[in-house]
């Protein structure tokens, strides 16, 4: 008699990973590597309503979802999302291609860093966007195979 994984299984282990995934994006996201961001003056920016604006202006990959709430801290804003169907390089060259047309220059090339994270960063001149993406492939999507690739990415923005 075959042995089958319970639901339980099946929908406690992607979770699990998907967990894993999202705390090594933020791990990645606050390295120590630059202190500009986690480190930010708390009074730079605040909840300035002008910043938070240009946050809702950044252009998001097609099937994103937001992952938890906005952070608004110590002059950083940060949001995370999940995105189906694309890999970590589609959401790289999704804003390779979109932000030139927005006025943003790239001031970090997308990088690999360390297995499954690319990150990079771009400017304005008076913001730094940094987008680190991490690929989660094989997480849910049992039936469509366009939802098997899953990408959790993470959006901080800051005063240059």
């Amino acid at each position: 008699m075959e042995r089958r994984p319970s639901a339980v299984r099946r929908t406690l282990v992607p979770a699990l990973v998907l967990l894993l995934v999202a705390t090594a994006a933020l791990a990645a996201c606050g390295s120590s590597e630059d202190p500009g961001f986690d480190q930010a003056d708390p009074g730079a920016v605040g909840a300035g309503q002008p910043f938070a604006g240009r946050f809702d202006d950044l252009p998001l990959p097609a099937r994103s979802d937001p992952i938890g709430s906005r952070s608004e801290q110590g002059g950083v804003v940060t949001q995370s999302y999940e995105v189906s169907g694309s890999t970590r390089e589609d959401v790289m060259a999704f804003y390779e291609g979109a932000l030139p047309d927005l006025g943003w220059e790239v001031l970090k090339a997308p990088k690999p860093s360390g297995t499954s994270t690319t990150q990079a960063e771009w400017t304005t001149g008076d913001l730094i966007l940094r987008i680190t993406a991490n690929g989660a492939s094989g997480l849910g999507g049992d039936h469509d195979p366009t939802e098997a690739v899953r990408t959790q990415y993470s959006l901080m923005l800051r005063e240059a």
